[in-house]
């Protein structure tokens, strides 16, 4: 059976019960700078690996350079991702 969505304290959706996020907090709160800035790394670097590998599996068709592409649109916007492609036209020459 699983549980319900619990509401977090700051009117969010998880599926971690309180007592679990409110230990987590406690030990990011003791966590030294160093090492938060590394969760926060990893955790990027995760989510960018994730982003990628779902725009991928969405189109296969695309070669790498046009899936950075579409990765930059996704996350930075349209007209990033065009000053992008230029770029790679321009490294081509």
């Amino acid at each position: 059976m699983t549980e319900s969505p619990v509401r977090e304290k700051r009117g969010g959706l998880s599926d971690t019960p309180q007592k679990i996020q409110d230990l987590q907090i406690a030990l990011l709160r003791k966590a030294s700078v160093a090492e938060r800035i590394s969760r926060a790394f990893l955790l990027s670097e995760a989510m960018i690996s994730l982003s990628r590998q779902g725009l991928k599996r969405r189109h296969p068709e695309l070669s790498p350079d046009e899936l950075d592409v579409l990765f930059i649109e996704h996350c930075y916007g349209p007209d990033l991702a065009k000053k992008f492609q230029v770029h790679l036209k321009e490294r081509r020459k």
